[in-house]
């Protein structure tokens, strides 16, 4: 009878345990899964210099995709993007003055060191002397990124060299 009443008083604790274990996992994954959600060479940035956006919620992401969707013509209804999930980066080259420029991801480079999402792009400029487009562009790329508690994001270009860092903590 002891054995029977120690069993039942122990039954919710375990219960409780249990349930708790699986809670609160928020492991960061070794791999990276980026995915590419949009990408131009004509977005809507004004500045010059290079910028990092973190969309973290549905109603950003509409505001977002209604100014690209101006000159792009997609809509966030277009793109799924699952906000429980997920987060969006928005990387944005800058204002430039003539074509010729362009950011694509490159795929299998990106990975996470000490809490740092570090992305690798293609930072596409014209050779010099090439012929381009006299026309203003701004080239950015959207990334759905695997939402966890990351320290912050740097953004590298093909020689490594370090064009873009946002914390987030």
């Amino acid at each position: 009878m002891k054995t029977y009443k120690s069993l039942i008083t122990m039954l919710p604790v375990m219960l409780l345990l249990s349930a708790c274990a699986g809670v609160g996992d928020d492991t960061m994954p070794e791999q990276l899964p980026l995915r590419v959600l949009f990408s131009s060479t004509n977005c809507t940035a004004t500045e010059q210099a290079p910028s990092l956006s973190v969309l973290s919620s549905q109603r950003q992401w509409q505001e977002s995709m209604t100014q690209l969707g101006k000159i792009s013509g997609h809509t966030a209804e277009d793109i799924n993007v699952v906000f429980a999930n997920e987060q969006v980066l928005q990387i944005n080259m800058g204002q430039k003055t003539t074509g010729g420029y362009s950011l694509k991801l490159i795929e299998g480079e990106s990975s996470i060191q000490h809490g740092w999402v570090q992305i690798h792009l293609q930072w596409n400029k014209p050779a010099a002397g090439m012929m381009v487009t006299m026309a203003l562009t701004s080239p950015c790329v959207m990334l759905a990124l695997p939402r966890y508690d990351y320290q912050g994001i740097r953004v590298f270009d093909q020689a490594g060299q370090l064009r873009l860092e946002k914390a987030l903590q």
